[in-house]
């Protein structure tokens, strides 16, 4: 039995669910947190990344914005409202916040791979091969950067291009093969 007046136990439970994907009790316990410590960013950040697994995305995005407001310097927060963007296909608003997260100083792959699959959505298909080459340059095994990029080389009709990062990709991970057979014949031709 939690102490109902001890924030870090159910903040510690919530990250412990977090990891266990229990994305329910993590609302549950960063809520109690919450409401004893409401000026606390990463709480607010910790619910909506629960919340937007859950697919809850307009309760997501309020957590997230208060988390922003509470700490403006949490990279967290940007990325994980990115991804709510990107999975609400407002790729614009995906892009400003990939930004503010890589100026923050999260220079990390699916930082890289995220913003290049928002300006690719965006068909500004140079800025995107730009993130997805970074994203590989910071992970040489992160083949989904090699997939991305692939696409964004095959729209500017580079078949060469994408049929070399679509193959990178499968060399790196086999069960890719059946899921890009398709795209790698019609970049042949």
């Amino acid at each position: 039995e939690l102490n109902p007046k001890y924030e870090d136990a159910y903040s510690n439970r919530g990250f412990a669910y977090i990891n266990l994907k229990k994305y329910d009790k993590v609302v549950e316990d960063f809520s109690r947190a919450i409401e004893m410590n409401p000026n606390n960013a990463v709480y607010f950040n910790s619910r909506g990344y629960a919340l937007s697994n859950m697919k809850r995305y307009a309760d997501a995005l309020a957590d997230f914005d208060v988390a922003i407001r509470l700490d403006p310097k949490l990279a967290d927060a940007f990325i994980n409202r990115g991804y709510v963007f990107l999975n609400t296909d407002q790729f614009q608003f995906a892009l400003q916040d990939f930004d503010s997260a890589i100026k923050l100083g999260s220079i990390k792959a699916n930082n890289y791979n995220a913003r290049g699959y928002a300006f690719a959505n965006l068909k500004n298909y140079e800025e995107a091969i730009n993130d997805y080459s970074k994203a590989i340059e910071l992970d040489s095994n992160f083949t989904d950067a090699y997939v991305n990029r692939g696409f964004s080389y095959f729209s500017k009709a580079d078949k060469q291009k994408a049929l070399a990062d679509w193959q990178k990709a499968v060399q790196k991970n086999p069960s890719l093969d059946n899921t890009l057979k398709q795209y790698m014949e019609k970049a042949k031709k």
